[in-house]
């Protein structure tokens, strides 16, 4: 016990931490940002949010062994962030999964739908690297091809 303390108020300062929430204002700013910013500033931040998601998936993969099939990665990693997804056998035996846009479990990622959506797509980008994240107004899908 540091001098000059008590105990009464070192416990109390351990029973408070453990019912504090940690204080983060990035992301209720953002969305203040987003809400009144023009088109411009929206597709730029959602951009950014893309290189983001590419980039940190980008160092998945290299901290990866290139034998690991991608689409399980994928899947290890949505369900990891708790993020519900479905998975089907797609044309040329590949895998297709797809993911609602409006399920709750993407705040894992942010809690604005305008920043996690593109985050996850450039994240999911780039490990499917043979095919593009079609995103339309309910779902994100992408597809890994038979090998990769």
């Amino acid at each position: 016990m540091a001098r000059g303390s008590s105990f009464a108020r070192d416990w109390q300062l351990i029973k408070l931490s453990r019912h504090t929430k940690r204080h983060d204002i990035s992301a209720p700013l953002l969305q203040r940002l987003l809400d009144g910013a023009p088109a411009t500033v929206k597709a730029s931040i959602a951009a950014a949010a893309t290189r983001l998601g590419k980039e940190e998936g980008k160092e998945l993969l290299a901290r990866t062994p290139a034998a690991m099939d991608r689409a399980a990665l994928a899947g290890s990693v949505l369900m990891m962030w708790g993020i519900a997804f479905a998975q089907e056998t797609a044309e040329g035996g590949g895998i297709r999964i797809q993911i609602r846009k409006d399920d709750e479990a993407l705040a894992s990622i942010h809690p604005d739908p305008r920043i996690a959506v593109p985050y996850l797509s450039g994240y999911l980008s780039a490990l499917a690297t043979r095919s593009a994240v079609q995103d339309d107004e309910e779902h994100l899908t992408v597809e890994f091809q038979k090998g990769g």
